[in-house]
């Protein structure tokens, strides 16, 4: 997870950028494109079968020894330099986040205009898949499958190109339930379109990935999840409560996504714990 900040908010401006996959399920060697670079950090040998078989098949693996915990200082160290370098490479400046602050920006009018109007304004569904609301980004025209996931391939079907990754955003709550979940239905879209993909957890991921998915090539493809939240605080002197901060953030994000031609859906459960519906 540090890592995949790292790269990914250093890289990922000016329509350039390295796109970090972290803890995605592994598919069959010969399913990997040739854009990809894998990093084995060494400690059990548990993965070197795997490692000899991207090597056979020529995909570039660099494998690194880290025998304890006191080997990740030099790991940190080693990252942050070569991060910069690459950066310096593309011909961007690793040190901003132009991006980040659009988001940020983007939020703060939503939620100003909540405390006035108390609503927040967003766009109105496209359709229904039995109680999940589907919301449909710029330019986007797909119809409805007989379910949340036959709705997805409908949408991957008619976006994806070669090159593409697959990012997966989620405004519900990182436990290990919805982890399982997200990971398997991620599983499910790499087997089927053997395209890269991410997953990351909202509002988190903004601060991360999410200046690569707005500042970054147009090469991403992009499934957000909300939900209403089971319970709801208010943050004391603010006039709102955390949902509502949450749902600000995340109509912030699918807008400055909009606002770049980056194709998007947004799939809105009706409690985050519906969240099994979308496999």
């Amino acid at each position: 997870a540090w890592m995949e900040q790292l790269i990914a908010e250093s890289s990922g401006k000016v329509g350039k950028g390295i796109v970090p996959l972290a803890k995605e399920p592994v598919q069959s060697v010969e399913d990997y494109s040739k854009d990809r670079i894998f990093v084995y950090l060494r400690s059990d040998g548990s993965q070197d079968g795997l490692v000899a078989d991207l090597i056979a098949n020529k995909l570039p693996a660099l494998v690194f020894e880290v025998k304890s915990a006191y080997d990740l200082g030099a790991q940190f160290y080693l990252w942050e330099v070569a991060t910069a370098l690459a950066c310096i490479t593309l011909g961007v400046n690793s040190f901003d986040q132009p991006d980040v602050q659009d988001n940020k920006t983007r939020t703060v009018n939503k939620i100003n205009a909540f405390r006035e109007s108390g609503k927040l304004v967003e766009k109105e569904p496209a359709f229904l898949v039995g109680p999940v609301k589907i919301f449909l980004g710029e330019g986007i025209k797909i119809k409805p499958g007989s379910s949340v996931y036959a709705t997805v391939e409908n949408y991957l079907n008619s976006v994806l190109k070669t090159g593409d990754y697959v990012a997966i955003n989620a405004y519900v709550p990182r436990n290990e339930a919805n982890e399982e979940l997200l990971t398997t239905f991620r599983g499910k879209i790499v087997a089927e379109f053997k395209k890269a993909t991410t997953l990351g957890f909202g509002p988190r991921f903004l601060h991360s990935t999410g200046q690569l998915h707005k500042g970054g090539a147009d090469n991403g493809v992009f499934i957000q999840i909300t939900a209403d939240p089971l319970e709801d605080i208010e943050i004391p002197t603010e006039g709102i409560s955390f949902g509502t901060l949450v749902r600000a953030q995340s109509i912030g994000d699918f807008e400055a996504l909009e606002a770049r031609g980056r194709r998007v859906i947004r799939i809105h459960l009706p409690k985050p714990d519906h969240i099994h519906l979308i496999k």
